[in-house]
């Protein structure tokens, strides 16, 4: 949807945009309902200010999502992301109501990420004739990230361990997830002024008897 950089719109209904659709407008006001950006390449350009204050879900798997506002960018309510999402403003102002939350959401399916870094289910390391090795077949294995986790274990004591990767100072990757579970979401704010009251959470996801996901990224340039 193009060619409304001076309109502005207000959503008070459902607002879903698919993969590959970029809508730009004047200003951006979620005043109920709800909006849903569903798949990678799904951006969202606003010459002045987006105003939250209702969910928005943003789905960022394979290619980021983005949201940009060359004004204000108004979080009063909870932001889901999931996947890779980048955010841009001039300003961003997140309330004590407002949130951004990507636990659990690297992917849209449990244990994924990098072959070297996920949770490997293989009956090579594995033989489930015993509750004790299902112990240590959920516990102790699980998903790596900017740390290292148990890549493969069993009731000997065998243990292969995952291999880390992403950036220490430029995050911008999602966690690997275990057996059942998902990593976290990666996050990345750009903004000149930042007015944060609010919450973001980019943990892995747990999941009882399952081994867990690792955790996200979150990168703020202020």
């Amino acid at each position: 949807v193009d060619g409304r950089d001076s309109a502005s719109s207000a959503v008070d209904g459902v607002l879903h945009l698919g993969a590959d659709v970029t809508l730009r407008v004047g200003s951006l006001v979620v005043t109920a309902g709800s909006v849903t950006l569903d798949g990678g390449a799904t951006h969202v350009h606003a010459t002045g200010d987006v105003r939250l204050s209702q969910p928005l879900t943003m789905v960022g798997v394979g290619s980021p999502t983005r949201i940009s506002a060359g004004g204000e960018l108004y979080i009063g309510a909870a932001v889901t992301v999931m996947g890779e999402v980048q955010i841009n403003a001039t300003t961003m102002n997140v309330t004590s109501s407002g949130s951004v939350v990507g636990t659990g959401r690297s992917h849209t399916t449990d244990n994924q990420g990098p072959d070297s870094a996920r949770f490997t289910a293989s009956t090579a390391y594995y033989s489930r004739a015993c509750c004790y090795t299902n112990y240590y077949y959920y516990h102790y294995a699980a998903g790596s990230h900017g740390g290292v986790a148990i890549k493969h274990a069993q009731q000997t004591g065998n243990e292969v361990e995952g291999t880390p990767y992403g950036s220490t100072f430029e995050p911008i990757t999602q966690g690997s997830g275990g057996q059942g579970t998902d990593g976290g979401a990666a996050l990345k704010l750009d903004v000149d002024t930042l007015d944060f009251n609010g919450h973001i959470e980019v943990r892995g996801e747990t999941r009882n008897p399952y081994s867990g996901g690792a955790g996200g990224s979150v990168w703020i340039i202020v």
